[in-house]
């Protein structure tokens, strides 16, 4: 084989690694959430259950994050098919890998126990197969792709954690808003009922003193008498 060939064949192969690194950054920067793509609500007391059909030693990994509800916090559950509990925990984002010891339906279950409506994204994984450790001409190629799979996997962590501070961040504005329009109303009632305390006292002062109702019954007979 010429080097003419060998260059031509090396070059190929890296204009079809770049190509296929682009692909892969375009389809994260168009993806709203790819390391927890699925999202649900849990109403206050609420918890909702998810069920993976499992045989021993099959393994699957959890990963969620809370980004709306009450100090971000949501109980997360996994229990085997004899309800043996593999995990329970109260937080705001994590991930948990469960090791089936017998098969059948292992419930991975959110719960909210707090007051306020929260929203829960998570993801349900299983592990990569091994790779084929016998070399090959491949070799090369597969180390490449690796290499672009780890950066596109660290961007995509980054972009993940932005996603949820910001989704964090316009939860906290919006209660603020709404706690902000609560006390301008307080304040607004208080107001009036001050007033209209204020005006029955003061008329209830007039109303005690001696001669005020007669003084007020002249000024009433005076005016009826104008108009008649």
């Amino acid at each position: 084989m010429s080097v003419n060939v060998r260059r031509w064949r090396a070059r190929s192969l890296t204009e079809a690694v770049r190509a296929l690194l682009l692909l892969a950054l375009a389809a994260l920067a168009a993806a709203d959430n790819l390391l927890h793509p699925f999202s649900i609500e849990l109403r206050s007391g609420a918890r909702e259950c998810f069920f993976e059909s499992l045989n021993p030693s099959d393994v699957r990994s959890l990963m969620y994050e809370v980004w709306q509800g009450e100090d971000f916090l949501v109980n997360v559950k996994i229990l085997g098919p004899d309800l043996q509990v593999f995990y329970d925990r109260d937080g705001t984002e994590g991930e948990a890998s469960v090791l089936a010891r017998m098969q059948g339906e292992h419930s991975f279950c959110f719960e909210n126990k707090w007051g306020d409506r929260s929203r829960v994204s998570f993801n349900l994984l299983s592990p990569e197969s091994t790779p084929d450790k016998s070399p090959s001409a491949l070799t090369p190629l597969l180390s490449s792709l690796e290499t672009i799979s780890n950066a596109i996997s660290n961007a995509t962590s980054q972009v993940d954690h932005f996603d949820l501070v910001q989704k964090r961040s316009i939860y906290m504005a919006v209660r603020l808003h709404d706690t902000v329009n609560r006390l301008s109303l307080a304040k607004l009632l208080s107001v009036m009922l001050s007033s209209v305390v204020t005006v029955v006292v003061v008329r209830s002062l007039f109303a005690e003193q001696p001669g005020f109702q007669t003084r007020g019954n002249e000024y009433r007979s005076r005016l009826k008498s104008s108009y008649s």
